[in-house]
């Protein structure tokens, strides 16, 4: 299709994932599963089912070329491209094309609002731009659980948030002596089988009211 909303040597951030911008998915806005865009047959075979393309994966992925690359073909520009203002630079605008929208997607999912008290399962870079997120919603309490010395570092001393090292205790029995009437909200921002577990488990014992998994 014709670009019609971009012009030449304008700066613009790029999603991982590529959307049409014409599919039922995308008419509702739900992008991120738009899955119209180069059907990969193994994905098809594998899934049972077409999945959102993303930029810079495998076959496994019905991938497009880049996410890596110096320059990259954007499909749909018009859908695909936020143009990005003046006065932002671009080691800022920069996150906008995951981190950033990932983690405030998380939260909005998982219903932060004031007065929240929330557990973050991970605490790598989406993790710790949950918290931040989380302090900026107006979260009364934010609990970071890893187990890098480094990230419990980080987010303790920089964000000043609550931790849990989850290799010097039981995870769940300090997590409910903290909070004896449970978390309102239980994030993940890691793709492990054991968060999932144990944030399930959370939910069940300690009655939270949201569940966001992020990958």
């Amino acid at each position: 299709p014709i670009v019609c909303k971009l012009y030449v040597g304008q700066r613009v951030v790029v999603a991982f994932n590529i959307a049409c911008g014409f599919c039922e998915y995308c008419q509702r806005q739900e992008y991120a599963v738009c899955d119209t865009i180069y059907s990969s047959k193994l994905q098809e075979k594998l899934h049972q089912q077409k999945k959102v393309t993303l930029f810079g994966h495998s076959c496994l992925k019905s991938a497009g070329l880049g996410g890596q690359a110096e320059y990259i073909r954007v499909p749909f520009a018009d859908i695909n491209c936020l143009p990005i203002p003046n006065d932002v630079p671009d080691d800022k605008a920069l996150y906008l094309s995951d981190i950033i929208p990932t983690a405030f997607h998380g939260c909005h999912i998982g219903n932060v609002k004031e007065g929240s008290i929330v557990a973050i399962w991970s605490l790598g870079p989406i993790g710790l731009l949950q918290a931040r997120w989380c302090q900026i919603l107006g979260a009364k309490r934010i609990i970071g659980i890893d187990y890098v010395p480094k990230r419990l570092k980080i987010s303790h001393q920089s964000l000043q948030i609550e931790t849990i090292n989850v290799k010097e205790c039981d995870t769940m029995k300090t997590l409910l002596e903290m909070v004896p009437g449970g978390a309102d909200c239980s994030l993940q921002a890691v793709d492990f089988n054991y968060s999932k577990s144990l944030l399930y488990k959370d939910e069940r014992s300690l009655q939270s009211t949201a569940d966001m998994l992020i990958y």
